[in-house]
């Protein structure tokens, strides 16, 4: 039976075609477009009779008396059957007629009679009053709304009519015999669109598809478990006759005697066949009746004036024009808006539309498109077109249609008017294999699960009071930085690779905040264990990859195109097993007990996957973790090393940021968060670094899930926008020299009214959520590395040439290498620090964490190491240095560290009794307690070690 629907659709595909020839022969005329059912060439309005006499619309109609529904339906009998045969046109043979062999004219007449007796077997048939009897929860609105949703789906995938209605079939034959909760409807709706489309499709969509049209709402885990409920419910019975099955027959039919353009008729019947699925008062009649109706109301809507049914009709379909009666007034109201106004997926898709005002395109060739354009880096590719074509810009690369702007103007428009238009992402390759199907809060769907993991990263990661508490560990690290760069240069100047130390500064930091470990040891930073060790993690999480062609071309996919997806398989597998390894180390802790502000952020996860298990799942914690590692190291990195080159090759600018430091912060200490707020010009330098180098020159790319206009012009729904932020920082119509570095012009921009111009990291619902972040850790690294150090350029001419290493990062061509040398004034910059991490290290040992305050596990000890170290370095912050040994920081640092953490042992056990011999508040360790640790701390002097063993 497939085989033979599917012959006869190939020969229905050519008569059409040879009715639309005879229609345009008949008026040469301007060709027109229009997407109206299956037919998408045309000529003109006029030309196929939709005149204005055509109302699909009908707002404005008054509303008709509607006639009595108690009207007696039935098949002609064969007596009539015989007489119409008598009276009929004798020329009207609708199944003789075509002498082609895959018509199967000799067999017309059994398969639809096969097929009226199979639309009216109970089994094939849902119940006419389901949800009056079977559901509790489900109301006839929402199954409206939920099949004009699943119109909209099946055109996003492009999917076939017969689809569509097999997919409604399934839904009400399920509902009447299974009740439901309304939470569950929709995915009863994507069910039954996956087995329909699996039924009807060459290329069904995959069930990941289907979880990502419902905002990753149900898992596939969902979607297979509502797949196997259906079919059995249908008993596998998944082969039924719909409406559309038996209006090809009538329509072809009517077109025998029909005056007006077959094309017209045809239109409008698939129009109203759709709108029939969406009421449940159609549910009632049979499919061949519903086609009846439709074809007898779109005769009488475009010729009102002719009696509708004739005796052809009512001999092929089987029915009189009184058993029409009842389902043609539910359709004329449907097509009048007097019932299901409020749905409109299928109105839409039926509207004529105006020419697109699209905007300026090259000359693109067959097939590729406008690919043969891009050369070298894409950035500087899409810069030079749109110097020539304008700030916005339309592009087809392969099957994808793109608009890039860089203009403010447009950037303000596509994210303040159209924020929600473009607050989707487009679909990629690398997002179907590398980001859990999704979940990856940068490339989620807009919706609830990426409003809900936004919130998360506001309130957990990024607000005031998270940074606050991460302020200690970016001063820690660039603590670590630059003792790694006084071990170094110890011997005097020398040369360094900045972009190996930074790299190691950004990924411990992360890596701190995430887990509470380093990826690189304190020992083991600017040596070749710790290039190793970055150069690990760099290759789990960074990867070249090139433009992607299998985006552009989906049908490489299948061949494999230069195994880009089995790469990507194996590198979501090495991140999957480094992120799984973090959580599983981090579940063993009793997270759920430690103080919030203990937490880092993966036991924060943990403790909200024990409350809300389904949602924060494994493959979602690691999705931002992912996201965290890639967008929160290589992005910094790139910034301070670019940073650094700019300062090298323009000295003058160097020099008034070392008097700023000089002068505002001094040498007393190492520079901090709170020191940021008296560095103007830092802030200045760094943002200048931005605009001339932005880590992502061309913003992550969004998707239009509407129709939209943006500076004029026409934006078709599922068009890829790109933002090219390194063209519009460059343009000297925005900028005053625009090549040129700098920062000063940073300190007259009024951002709030300006912001537009200046976008690296994105504006609206999109924007990056860590920016504050970013610029905190990139600012701490360069006033550090300019507070500590004399710094030189190691060529004549610093190579400021960008090398686009992957697809979105820009990168400079060689790892910058600079001349490094201490200070002379800040030769004791770190010394506090080392005398806190010697004081540190002897608390935290376990023999003297016994001695003090009873015995303790190693998990207790590891814990009260981290409560040691946050007490030290707030105290730090507080307490003057005045003693060039040390002495000093360890007599006030260990009485006030010793008295609090007595204070929240005690606290934490709930009995003053906890620490039974307990020392004294104010009393530090003894030199023996300080031997027992094993401390590593350097030899002191002997005044130094008697003042520690008295206190």
């Amino acid at each position: 039976m497939a085989d033979q629907e599917n012959c006869m659709r190939v020969t229905r595909l050519a008569a059409k075609k040879r009715a639309a020839e005879e229609t345009m022969a008949a008026k040469q005329s301007k060709k027109k477009r229009v997407v109206l059912g299956e037919i998408q060439n045309v000529a003109s309005l006029q030309d196929v009779g939709l005149s204005k006499n055509l109302k699909l619309g009908g707002q404005n109609e008054k509303p008709k008396t509607k006639p009595k529904r108690n009207v007696k339906k039935g098949r002609v009998t064969a007596k009539e059957t015989k007489s119409l045969k008598v009276e009929s046109d004798p020329g009207i043979d609708v199944d003789a007629k075509y002498d082609d062999p895959q018509m199967c004219g000799a067999y017309a007449s059994d398969i639809y009679e096969y097929l009226h007796s199979m639309e009216m077997e109970a089994k094939r048939r849902p119940l006419s009053d389901y949800l009056e009897k079977i559901q509790k929860d489900v109301t006839l609105n929402m199954r409206g709304v939920l099949i004009d949703w699943l119109v909209e789906v099946a055109e996003e995938y492009k999917l076939l009519p017969d689809t569509l209605y097999l997919t409604v079939s399934y839904i009400d034959r399920f509902l009447s015999s299974n009740a439901i909760h309304r939470q569950k409807l929709q995915l009863l709706g994507v069910s039954s669109m996956l087995i329909a489309s699996k039924y009807e499709e060459i290329s069904p969509p995959h069930v990941e598809d289907f979880c990502y049209i419902t905002d990753n709402t149900y898992t596939k885990d969902d979607v297979v478990k509502m797949e196997a409920l259906v079919l059995k419910s249908l008993g596998f019975q998944m082969g039924s006759p719909t409406v559309k099955t038996f209006l090809r027959k009538v329509t072809r039919i009517a077109q025998e005697d029909y005056e007006s353009s077959s094309l017209q008729l045809e239109f409008l019947g698939y129009y109203l066949a759709e709108l029939s699925l969406l009421d449940y008062a159609c549910v009632k009649f049979l499919p061949s009746l519903v086609a009846a109706s439709v074809v007898f109301l779109s005769r009488f809507t475009l010729q009102p004036k002719q009696h509708p049914w004739s005796s052809a009709l009512q001999l092929h379909s089987g029915y009189k024009a009184a058993d029409l009666k009842e389902c043609v007034c539910i359709l004329q109201d449907l097509q009048s808006s007097r019932r299901g106004g409020a749905l409109v997926a299928v109105r839409d898709k039926y509207k004529q539309h105006k020419p697109h005002n699209s905007p300026p395109t090259p000359r693109a060739l067959p097939l590729i498109g406008h690919l043969h354009l891009i050369k070298n880096s894409l950035y500087l590719s899409l810069a030079s077109l749109s110097s020539q074509y304008g700030p916005i810009l339309s592009l087809r690369l392969g099957s994808k249609s793109v608009v890039v702007v860089s203009s403010p103007s447009a950037i303000e428009e596509c994210f303040t008017k159209n924020d929600i238009v473009f607050a989707n992402r487009p679909k990629s390759l690398a997002g179907d294999r590398l980001t859990y199907n999704y979940a990856a809060f940068a490339w989620s769907p807009y919706g609830h699960f990426w409003r809900t993991l936004r919130r998360l990263s506001v309130v957990e990661m990024f607000s005031s009071h998270s940074l606050q508490n991460s302020a200690k560990i970016r001063e820690q690290e660039i603590y670590v930085l630059l003792r790694a760069l006084q071990r170094v240069c110890k011997n005097g100047a020398r040369r360094v690779d900045l972009h190996y130390l930074v790299s190691a500064y950004s990924f411990n930091h992360m890596m701190r905040a995430v887990a509470g470990k380093r990826c690189v040891g304190e020992e083991d930073v600017a040596s070749e264990v710790g290039k190793e060790a970055v150069k690990r993690i760099r290759g789990t999480f960074f990867t070249s990859l090139s433009l992607g062609m299998c985006d552009f071309f989906p049908v490489l996919r299948w061949i494999g195109y230069k195994g880009v997806e089995k790469n990507l398989k194996l590198l979501h597998k090495k991140r999957d097993v480094f992120l799984q390894s973090l959580i599983d180390e981090s579940r063993g802790r009793n997270v759920v007990s430690r103080d919030k502000k203990d937490r880092v952020l993966i036991e924060t996860l943990l403790s909200l996957q024990a409350s809300e298990p389904e949602f924060y799942t494994d493959d979602v914690i690691k999705s931002i973790l992912l996201i965290l590692f890639i967008a929160g190291t290589e992005t910094s990195t790139v910034t301070i090393e670019w940073a650094m080159s700019l300062l090298l090759t323009h000295p003058e600018e160097l020099h008034k940021l070392k008097q700023e430091i000089d002068n505002n912060i001094g040498h007393d200490h190492l520079i901090n968060d709170a020191d940021l707020a008296k560095l103007p010009y830092l802030r200045c330098i760094v943002n200048e670094t931005l605009r001339l180098y932005p880590p992502v020159p061309l913003l992550l790319p969004h998707y239009s899930s509407e129709k939209c206009t943006v500076g004029g012009y026409d934006v078709p729904k599922g068009t890829i926008l790109m933002v090219n932020a390194w063209a519009m920082h460059r343009d000297a119509n925005i900028w005053e020299e625009p090549h040129k570095f700098n920062p000063g012009r940073f300190q007259a921009l009024e951002m709030d009214r300006e912001a537009w111009k200046f976008v690296p990291f994105g504006m609206g619902r999109r924007a990056c959520p860590g920016a504050a972040m970013g610029l905190r850790t990139i600012s701490l690294a360069l006033g550090a590395f300019v507070q500590g150090f004399e710094w030189e350029k190691l060529l004549e001419h610093e190579d400021m040439d960008a090398n686009y290493n992957s697809r979105i990062m820009l990168q400079k061509g060689k790892p910058l290498e600079a001349v490094c040398v201490p200070r002379d004034e800040a030769a004791d910059l770190c010394h506090e620090f080392d005398a806190l991490n010697r004081l540190i290290e002897t608390l935290s040992s376990p023999s003297i964490l016994s001695k003090r305050y009873g015995t303790v596990s190693r998990e207790e000890a590891v814990d009260a190491a981290k409560l040691i170290e946050e007490e030290a370095f707030e105290v730090a912050g507080k307490a003057a240095t005045t003693d060039d040994d040390g002495i000093e920081i360890l007599q006030v640092y260990s009485k006030e560290i010793s008295k609090r953490m007595l204070e929240k042992v005690k606290a934490r056990s709930g009995d003053s009794a906890a620490a039974p011999e307990a020392a004294p508040a104010n009393e530090a360790p003894s030199k023996a307690e300080e031997e027992d640790a094993g401390s590593t701390a350097p030899p002191q002097s002997e005044k130094t070690e008697s003042v520690a063993g008295d206190e």
